[in-house]
């Protein structure tokens, strides 16, 4: 059994929930997910409240291994996205069920 709920399967959940057809959902989650890529860009942070925090770290480049090959190579300085969820989404995922 597949645990995944992805954009497709989500736009048919929220279009059940409101007078909106699937597609037109599914545009919406496409808009929002590109202007979140397009803030990241531009280094801004986006703050969803009580859902939680996107943004992107900067990591060093530094010396590492190549296991397979066994041997050391250099990973270039690059930028990392992360979530950091909010406190109303912690509680909710932390409740009896």
């Amino acid at each position: 059994m597949d645990n995944t709920v992805n954009l497709d399967i989500l736009s048919k959940i929220i279009s059940k929930k409101i007078n909106l057809e699937p597609n037109e959902i599914r545009e919406l989650l496409d808009f929002l997910v590109d202007e979140i890529i397009l803030a990241l860009k531009e280094g801004k942070e986006i703050q969803l409240r009580g859902f939680g925090t996107f943004g992107i770290k900067k990591r060093e480049g530094k010396w590492g291994r190549n296991i397979k090959a066994k041997k050391k190579v250099f990973v270039p300085e690059h930028y990392a996205p992360f979530f950091r969820p909010g406190v109303f989404l912690k509680t909710q995922l932390n409740k009896s069920k």
